[in-house]
């Protein structure tokens, strides 16, 4: 595992000029997970997808089809006879007993997610706001310059100049 300081050498080291631009937050995500985090996410991505389904379906089809007709065909009776009670506990009570914390802690794992991506986010906007801000106050000074030097050239243009005014006197004789 990476120190603590050396963690953050490495953060601050792909900082770039806009701040947490340079911070993959995903990044950051995975590396915070626990082992046990990762499992709970795994678990809750692949517990709410069809496929999940599908294999729930087949599950309960193949205990049926062992019940009903495969321990019979062997001669033996069924350890869980039709309208399978045991099949239905197990199902329904103790895959919820597991399931319920693995998915809770999987969304808690998404909402520190979430809060991080967020964190990251107001970064960017602020650092961006101070950009903004200092680009605006250069406009301004910007804006100040060219009104003097504007007007420094009306000023320039209105007054006649004494050099023509000497010639023209010389050509007219006086």
């Amino acid at each position: 595992m990476m120190s603590s300081k050396k963690h953050l050498a490495k953060l601050h080291s792909r900082i770039d000029v806009f701040g947490a631009h340079g911070v993959n937050v995903n990044d950051v995500h995975q590396r915070t997970l626990s082992r046990n985090d990762r499992i709970a996410m795994w678990v809750a991505d692949h517990v709410g997808t069809m496929w999940f389904c599908y294999g729930l379906a087949v599950v309960m089809i193949a205990w049926a089809i062992l019940q009903e007709v495969i321990l019979p065909w062997f001669g033996m009776r069924p350890f869980d006879p039709y309208s399978f009670p045991f099949l239905f506990f197990v199902l329904g009570g103790v895959m919820q007993s597991l399931l319920l914390p693995l998915i809770m802690v999987a969304q808690n794992q998404s909402t520190r997610h979430s809060e991080l991506r967020a964190e990251s986010d107001h970064m960017i906007n602020q650092e961006s706001f101070d950009r903004l801000e200092q680009i605006i106050s250069h406009l301004s000074e910007q804006d100040k310059a060219i009104l003097s030097q504007t007007q420094l050239i009306e000023q320039l243009v209105s007054k006649p100049k004494p050099t023509t005014r000497k010639k023209a006197e010389v050509k007219n004789g006086e």
